[in-house]
């Protein structure tokens, strides 16, 4: 199988990222997914809008599984939280309503932001992301 030089790198990327760059990194996909599926929306592609919000479910999804809901209220609450902004994204998808993913997308940006500044304190917000998002989409 031949790997595309992103996928080499994105593998990489993976292997040799802290637990809590791995957060940042998965927030950062289901915000970058779920932006991609507002524009693809916008433009008519339901199709390639469907694909973008189901990877952005799988993310969330993910991220719930991680959680371990045991009694915590923070974590508990993180938890509720997260199977809140999937529902969003679930909803968007089946009913393809561009103002539910602007709230997903909301939440999701407001997680990644909280979690840059736990896991890189010393980085600027903007600074390490790889793909720069428009908020306003």
């Amino acid at each position: 199988m031949v790997t595309s030089p992103y996928q080499a790198y994105a593998r990489a990327q993976a292997t040799t990222s802290t637990q809590g760059e791995l957060l940042v990194l998965l927030y950062r996909g289901a915000s970058r997914f779920a932006a991609k599926a507002r524009l693809q929306l916008r433009d008519g592609d339901l199709e390639g809008a469907h694909n973008s919000l189901m990877r952005a479910q799988e993310i969330v999804l993910e991220l719930v599984h991680g959680l371990k809901p045991n009694g915590d209220p923070a974590v508990d609450n993180l938890c509720g939280l997260h199977t809140y902004i999937y529902r969003i994204l679930y909803e968007a998808n089946v009913r393809k309503r561009g103002e539910l993913i602007d709230q997903a997308v909301g939440q999701l940006r407001d997680l990644l932001e909280t979690w840059e500044r736990i896991v890189m304190p010393g980085r600027h917000p903007e600074a390490g992301r790889i793909v720069s998002i428009d908020r306003h989409c």
